[in-house]
């Protein structure tokens, strides 16, 4: 998942970014956009 680490890396300060930016990737975003919740709740 480095593209999770580095989307939520690029966007720590706007969490509502990251979803954003999973969406506008397209494909199978499921899977990143979970990942990027679990990440974004525990900060």
């Amino acid at each position: 998942m480095p593209s999770v680490h580095y989307r939520v890396l690029k966007y720590h300060d706007e969490p509502e970014q990251v979803l954003i930016a999973n969406t506008k990737l397209g494909g199978d975003n499921v899977h990143r956009g979970d990942g990027f919740w679990e990440i974004i709740n525990h900060c």
